[in-house]
């Protein structure tokens, strides 16, 4: 009868040791996989603020190819910078000349896999106005 009562609670015993262990992995588990969709959330927020940054990087040297470019001098250009280096450029020129050199700046500068092209060719970007004053001498001084 004794060993059968020892047998019993050896079983009872040996029970509720592997529940309580099982118990105290269950937190743990949960906490270590907590931990991992935290650092996975920082790694996705620093992914997202790399590539913001980077985009701004590829605006400004955008940017500056075509501001400093003397055959594009007096164009006001728009420029759009989009997740994965699509970039899209807005302005008025007033030759085709004047939009390829643009396009091509554009499109050669490190970091844009993708130009949209938003540029229009009108005449009308360079028409300037002058006025002409014609004197004429008065017959009777």
């Amino acid at each position: 009868m004794r060993r059968r009562s020892f047998a019993i609670a050896s079983m009872i015993l040996g029970i509720g040791l592997l529940s309580g262990v099982g118990r105290a992995q269950n937190p743990a588990t949960q906490i270590g996989e907590k931990v991992d969709e935290a650092v996975q959330g920082v790694k996705d927020q620093f992914a997202r603020a790399k590539t913001a940054v980077h985009d701004m990087g590829v605006e400004s040297r955008v940017y500056g190819r075509l501001h400093w470019d003397k055959a594009l001098n007096g164009v006001d250009f728009t420029l759009e910078v989009r997740r994965g280096g699509v970039a899209t450029v807005r302005a008025t020129v007033p030759d085709a000349a004047m939009k390829s050199k643009a396009l091509a700046l554009v499109g050669d500068t490190v970091g844009i896999t993708q130009v949209v092209d938003q540029i229009v060719v009108s005449l009308q970007a360079t028409t300037t106005t002058t006025t002409t004053t014609t004197k004429t001498k008065n017959a009777n001084p």
